[in-house]
């Protein structure tokens, strides 16, 4: 580990912890009436006020309640939202958040209010790594246009298809690796090789190959996840502008190594393409030639730069392979793809009865296939039960539990059960993605994985069902729906036909463990170590 500062006497590390007390007092006093004046001034009486929450204390706010519960952010929200309501007030640090917990309150933010909430709050990970990709930049002319370019070339049905053989070829790479363990008789670490088929499949999409160094690759896209979640010192002290110094932040410091080395790799890839274009190499075109292509053609509104197709495709990578689907670029969760896909299977393996049916689906589907046939796309359309499965999957566990927005102006919000709050320009309106996706009042039996109750079609993840939106919601609602879900759907049918599963150590399925590790997406704590049993087609 990397030592900042080194001393022999406690004398200047008290001194700077006591200017930053003082600073930060001083600051309190300065800005207080941002929370509970800016509504006193909207009217007297009977003006709303702020929605309800818990005490807070001067200067953290109710950081300290979040830490001291133990539990994760949205685990804490939804209990607050118990005692509080499905609208309640929170204060994190400097941040002035409203957390919202129900399909109706959703809706507003997504549709009725959505006008005044399209900007992104601050977040530090996304301000040093992407700070001219679609996370950080607001509403307006350049984010219309590359939300455009993504939802037309990039990310398009035919795009999506177009790719089939990058999520082929890294799948069957995938289960050759499992058989190999399989015939040994040794266990896999299932998540590891999710997250790099994952990976793979991003890389071959975006720029045509698979990264040189992977290892790194993946190790420095997983640190990037974890510095995301938005909870570090800069992000709830927004206003401090000297804690994102590099001296004073370890995790700015650490973000801009790792931005540095993306910049490299990202930057020789560029130029790796452009070369072979010039040569007029002629194969397989991928996201960086589209992007090449489109900056040369400048028919834009406002150029792009190659620092914007690097923040592009950093998004890509972040967000496919998560690596988190977010609701902007490829939206609602990179790590949709490979977090979705290690949920997928903790749930089958929990709930044998539902392992029995995806499997069934599968192999019945491919039962004239000849013997060592291997799965490709073509094989799964169709297939019901895996849809519901990946569904199911996504309610239960969004790669993105919280959605954030920051209010651009003033407005009121209507609460059915306790009339209308005041949100105050600068707040940060939180949607608890995960909450509502286990609601009683909405759901029957919440927190079991039933992926039958999708079976009437009724409800979809495209936005329109607010009880439902594990890819948001509104104008920046992921794009990359088919893209993830196609990512998720190859390697799951893949699974599930080649191989039965069991756990180590005799272990029941009962058992799998479900614990959750929190970062920009909500991951598996514990890697997901199986044994494989080859099926004999």
């Amino acid at each position: 580990m990397e030592t900042y500062y080194q001393t022999s006497s406690p004398s200047p590390i008290l001194f700077l912890l006591g200017s930053l007390l003082l600073f930060l007092i001083i600051n309190y006093k300065l800005r207080r009436p941002a929370d509970g004046a800016a509504a006193a001034k909207q009217g007297k009486a009977a003006s709303p006020s702020l929605p309800p929450g818990p005490w807070k204390l001067p200067l953290i706010g109710n950081l300290h309640q979040v830490i001291i519960s133990g539990s994760l952010p949205h685990h804490f929200f939804r209990d607050a939202a118990a005692k509080f309501g499905d609208i309640f007030h929170l204060r994190l640090g400097q941040v002035s958040a409203v957390i919202v917990t129900s399909p109706a309150a959703a809706a507003q933010v997504f549709k009725v209010h959505e006008p005044s909430l399209l900007t992104r709050p601050f977040c530090l990970a996304v301000d040093v790594l992407t700070p001219t990709g679609l996370f950080a930049t607001n509403y307006g002319a350049y984010w219309r246009q590359m939300r455009r370019i993504c939802a037309a070339e990039l990310l398009s049905p035919r795009r999506v298809q177009s790719l089939s053989w990058a999520r082929e070829q890294t799948a069957w790479e995938m289960v050759d690796s499992i058989s190999s363990s399989a015939k040994k008789t040794n266990p896999v670490n299932l998540s590891e090789m999710i997250f790099a088929v994952t990976n793979n499949t991003t890389s071959l999409a975006a720029f045509g190959r698979k990264c040189g160094d992977s290892e790194e690759f993946v190790r420095l896209l997983k640190r990037a996840v974890v510095l995301s979640g938005g909870f570090e010192l800069p992000d709830l002290f927004p206003t401090l502008k000297f804690l994102r110094w590099k001296g004073l932040s370890w995790a700015r410091a650490e973000l801009e190594r790792i931005k540095l080395k993306f910049d490299m790799i990202l930057g020789e890839i560029i130029e790796e393409h452009k070369i072979k274009k010039s040569k007029n190499f002629t194969k397989e075109e991928d996201l960086v030639d589209v992007l090449l292509k489109i900056q040369e053609d400048g028919n834009l509104d406002v150029q792009i730069t190659t620092r914007d197709i690097k923040s592009i495709i950093l998004i890509m990578l972040i967000v496919l392979v998560k690596v988190k689907i977010s609701q902007d670029m490829l939206g609602a969760g990179s790590d949709t793809s490979s977090t979705t896909l290690e949920w997928a299977m903790s749930e089958l393996l929990k709930n044998p009865e539902a392992m029995t049916k995806a499997q069934s689906e599968v192999r019945e589907a491919l039962r004239s296939k000849p013997t060592g046939h291997r799965v490709n796309e073509s094989d799964i359309k169709g297939l019901t039960y895996l849809t519901l499965v990946v569904k199911e999957t996504l309610r239960l566990h969004p790669p993105a539990p919280l959605v954030p927005k920051e209010a651009t102006e003033d407005f009121v919000i209507n609460n059915d059960e306790k009339g209308e709050f005041f949100i105050p320009k600068g707040a940060k309106t939180v949607v608890n993605v995960w909450a509502i996706g286990r609601d009683a009042r909405y759901w029957l039996e919440p927190e079991r994985f039933l992926p039958e109750r999708f079976l009437d079609g009724c409800v979809n993840y495209t936005g329109g069902n607010f009880e439902y939106i594990p890819f948001g919601g509104g104008r920046r609602m992921c794009p990359a729906i088919p893209f993830a879900v196609a990512n998720i759907e190859v390697p799951l049918a893949m699974l599930l036909y080649h191989f039965d599963w069991k756990l180590g150590d005799g272990r029941n399925p009962e058992e799998v463990d479900m614990i959750e590790s929190f970062g920009a997406s909500v991951r598996r704590k514990n890697d997901l170590i199986l044994l494989p049993i080859i099926h004999e087609s």
